[in-house]
């Protein structure tokens, strides 16, 4: 899966950028629509592991503008990837964490214009705290990430806002007296 080319232009408005995945599970996304409290989510990811474009799907799936009725879309996100992580033919966390940051990374390239298309970003924010309290990602991950990226850095940098923005969004633990150097 090829992460920065999710967002990419339309043909008739150039300035306008789509959500573009190959390989689109149609009947997965059907699933996550009609998801029904008593469907077995357990059950289905052991006989039907999900493949890194299907996170991916699901991921965005969740932080559309069109899933806003879908108050707990990030909740299933979160069941359905620990599920995916503890499953047998499960994914490493750090696979499922990279991904997530790289689509963050991608979501911080689009403008203003195309974020408000593509990304409701409250529901970002609340997608990455939940995954955040359960461990399958990391904070100073994304820290770490971000200063090597060196986009804070940059002058003209349209992103940093992005990241900025949701670093303040985003729920860190305070730290213990074990941790101070």
């Amino acid at each position: 899966v090829d992460i920065k080319s999710v967002f990419t232009p339309m043909s008739t408005q150039l300035h306008t950028k789509i959500i573009n995945i190959t390989n689109i599970d149609i009947d997965f996304l059907k699933l996550l629509d009609d998801s029904r409290t008593d469907f077995d989510w357990p059950q289905y990811i052991e006989q039907n592991p999900l493949r890194l474009s299907q996170i991916l799907q699901l991921i965005l799936w969740s932080i559309h503008p069109s899933r806003i009725s879908h108050y707990e879309s990030n909740q299933l996100v979160a069941k359905i990837l620990l599920l995916q992580i503890n499953s047998l033919d499960g994914f490493p966390e750090y696979e499922i964490e990279d991904t997530v940051w790289s689509l963050v990374f991608q979501i911080g390239k689009l403008s203003k214009y195309n974020i408000t298309k593509n990304v409701n970003l409250f529901s970002l924010y609340q997608l990455l705290n939940i995954l955040n309290t359960y461990g399958m990602v990391k904070v100073p991950t994304y820290i770490r990430k971000l200063i090597s990226s060196g986009i804070m850095y940059l002058h003209d940098s349209n992103d940093k806002f992005f990241h900025v923005s949701l670093l303040i969004n985003l729920k860190i633990s305070p730290l213990m007296k074990s941790q101070y150097n």
